[in-house]
């Protein structure tokens, strides 16, 4: 009996512990597609997205996740031209939005977004550093599985 008890314990733990309701990844600077991050649960849900850290657009830049006062245009096409180069950008379906330190998104049911610098695409390879994103699921958080890849 004291076996079957400790048993079901032990799965209980494994099956609560597979459903995450917090996390955290890193967006590398030189990774032009980013780091994907998937609803695969089976409901939409709300999550709340933090970065820290600092990372290089240029040599000896060192931004956060801010990035620098100079809009894109003056350097290059970037996903968001009208904002800081260097900044933390997500792309969601066709568009992109500005991240900078937070932002909270709702994302369907298999739905993929992409955390990536707003940086022109031809000058990623001097990049440097990384993000640490914080992610928290604020609405429809039950058997929330998230998927993380960096491509």
């Amino acid at each position: 009996m004291r076996t079957i008890f400790f048993l079901c314990t032990l799965i209980a733990l494994h099956i609560s512990s597979a459903f995450a309701e917090q996390g955290s990844f890193f967006v590398f600077a030189r990774n032009p597609f980013g780091a994907a991050f998937t609803n695969s649960g089976p409901n939409p849900i709300t999550i709340q997205f933090s970065a820290t850290g600092s990372w290089d657009w240029k040599l000896n830049s060192n931004t956060g996740p801010i990035g620098e006062p100079h809009h894109c245009r003056d350097h290059g096409s970037c996903p968001m031209n009208d904002q800081n180069i260097g900044a933390l950008v997500v792309k969601k379906g066709p568009s992109y939005y500005y991240v900078g330190e937070s932002i909270e998104l709702m994302l369907r049911v298999k739905e993929t977004i992409y955390f990536s610098m707003n940086d022109a695409l031809d000058y990623f390879i001097d990049n440097k550093g990384s993000l640490k994103i914080q992610w928290i699921c604020v609405v429809n958080c039950n058997f929330l599985t998230p998927t993380l890849d960096l491509f």
